[in-house]
C-alpha cells in the first residue's frame, strides 16, 4: 500500500540564495614565492596585510647546500623576528595561517633554510 496518494512527486523548485558552499571554500587568487636564507639575513616581510586571506601555507624545508640542514626561521611581527622573537618554525614544518595580519620571517642566524610561502586570497 503506498504512503503517497500519488505514485510520483512534482519537483519542488530550489532556489540557492547566496553563495553555495564551494564558492566560500575556494580562494580566486594564490601566489606562491620561496626566500633562500643562508642564516645571516635580516627580516623579510613574508605576507601583507590582507583583508581577503583565505589561508596562508608556510614551508620550512633544508637549504639546497646541505639537504640534512636542521635549522629554524622566526616569524611573528618585524619587530618580533628582528629581536629572535616570535614563533619558531623548525626545518620540515608545514604551518597553516589564516588571519589578515602582517607576517615576517628571519633565518636563525647559522642554517641554510628556504621558506616556500603560498597566499591564497578571495577576489572581494
Amino acid at each position: 500500500m503506498p504512503i503517497f496518494e500519488h505514485d510520483t512527486m512534482e519537483p519542488v523548485p530550489v532556489r540557492l540564495v547566496g553563495e553555495s558552499q564551494s564558492q566560500v571554500d575556494s580562494a580566486e587568487l594564490s601566489s606562491w614565492q620561496a626566500y633562500k636564507f643562508v642564516g645571516t639575513e635580516q627580516a623579510v616581510r613574508l605576507l601583507a596585510t590582507s583583508k581577503n586571506r583565505k589561508r596562508a601555507v608556510i614551508m620550512v624545508l633544508p637549504g639546497f647546500a646541505n639537504n640534512n640542514t636542521v635549522g629554524n626561521v622566526y616569524v611573528g611581527t618585524q619587530e618580533q623576528v628582528q629581536n629572535r622573537q616570535g614563533g619558531i618554525l623548525v626545518s620540515g614544518v608545514v604551518f597553516e595561517i589564516d588571519s589578515q595580519r602582517e607576517t615576517w620571517v628571519a633565518p636563525d642566524g647559522t642554517n641554510s633554510l628556504t621558506v616556500t610561502v603560498l597566499d591564497e586570497r578571495y577576489d572581494r
